[in-house]
């Protein structure tokens, strides 16, 4: 429960911050890069990934590897280096892997699309939907033969 009010609440920060809904490649952006770092990416997709996140990290190595060390051995193997890998790309590699785009059709359609090779049309997919549960308040508990005030677990804040 308590990961689905963390995602719930991360789209809902990113639609209000972007004035326009999240897709899944923008929700798990977020998550495996943060909303700073997804965000560096958005705002200079043509610069190298690394070093637009390289403010959220301690030195340029962690940075680096929060790029490479989150791409697949294919991904890694069309860039050869993290240095050569761009913002846009890494959200693209990303967005086709997480909407179900394997690395080597996502590569074919890039050859295409450079080689102007009409691209096959495929059927369209249904789109995700991330839905916001309603969660009742929580009561305070009591556990007999523990000394100690009640536990009070708290109801996740609602943002905005």
């Amino acid at each position: 429960m308590a990961a689905a009010n963390k995602i719930a609440n991360e789209k809902l920060q990113f639609e209000q911050i972007h004035d326009r809904p999240a897709t899944l490649k923008d929700v798990y952006g977020v998550h495996q890069q943060g909303a700073a770092g997804y965000d560096a990416h958005l705002a200079n997709p043509s610069g190298v990934a690394w070093k637009n996140v390289r403010q959220y990290y301690p030195s340029d190595k962690v940075a680096k590897d929060a790029i490479w060390k989150n791409l697949t051995p294919t991904m890694q193997a069309k860039y050869g280096s993290v240095d050569s890998v761009s913002s846009a790309e890494f959200t693209k590699d990303w967005g086709d892997r997480i909407e179900g785009v394997s690395p080597a059709r996502a590569m074919a359609r890039a050859k295409a699309r450079r080689e102007a090779i009409p691209e096959i049309e495929e059927k369209p997919k249904k789109e995700a939907r991330i839905e916001v549960m309603e969660v009742p308040p929580m009561q305070p508990i009591h556990i007999p033969g523990v000394a100690g005030p009640e536990i009070q677990l708290a109801r996740p804040a609602r943002v905005g």
